[in-house]
């Protein structure tokens, strides 16, 4: 089964300002200030207005994990925030799936890659893995209700992986415009081969351990 090919048979939003109004007595009673009272409104005013612009200034609280800190840092750099993927590891007999991706395609071309894609708009993480392995291998997956894997957070990518090792249907090549190879590998067939990401080697060797000690 070693290098079996696969034929055809695929921040937390920053909360708003909230202008805390001062209550004076003597305006709730509907009485005049008087030119002392008038001067302190107008301070107050002005403190409110300079604490405003303060917190418009400062950087948005840090309300994600370590593996966030790309999407904080970006954001607070006003760059657009790392596009989501999600991916999924299968395995099957001590082997994991990779699928080649085309050289003509414009994100990593010509290396070995998982299969997986973009979260789209309204989506979960989850659904986007469900509906991508139904997509590109017509397999069908529970959504996964566990962590995931693994996470690669990048510049261009927030990167979601999961241990998947069961699924209804055959796999097959269901998107040969985005793959144009499918192969089954044991970790040690893996050096010299290009991968999508110098991480995997390591995602693998998690994948398989935790494949290995759920079958004792």
């Amino acid at each position: 089964m070693s290098g079996e090919r696969v034929t055809d048979q695929k921040l937390a939003p920053r909360p708003r300002w909230t202008d805390v109004t001062i209550l004076i007595p003597l305006r709730l009673r509907g009485r005049r200030p008087d030119s002392s009272q008038r001067r302190y409104l107008a301070r107050a005013a002005s403190r409110r207005g300079r604490d405003r612009k303060r917190w418009e200034r400062s950087p948005a609280p840090c309300a994600v994990s370590c593996e966030d800190q790309s999407v904080t840092a970006a954001a607070a750099r006003g760059s657009p925030a790392p596009a989501e993927v999600v991916a999924a590891v299968l395995v099957r007999d001590r082997h994991v799936l990779l699928c080649h991706r085309s050289p003509d395609r414009p994100w990593y071309p010509d290396a070995w890659d998982f299969p997986g894609g973009h979260v789209e708009a309204g989506e979960t993480p989850s659904q986007a893995l469900r509906r991508e392995l139904y997509e590109e291998l017509g397999i069908v997956v529970e959504e996964p209700t566990v962590p995931e894997l693994a996470r690669i957070v990048t510049d261009e990518f927030d990167l979601r992986l999961w241990l998947v090792e069961q699924w209804n249907g055959t796999i097959v090549n269901a998107s040969p415009a985005e793959h144009d190879e499918l192969a089954w590998f044991q970790a040690a067939e893996l050096r010299g081969r290009r991968l999508a990401h110098d991480d995997y080697v390591s995602v693998i060797a998690s994948a398989l351990d935790a494949a290995i000690s759920g079958s004792d």
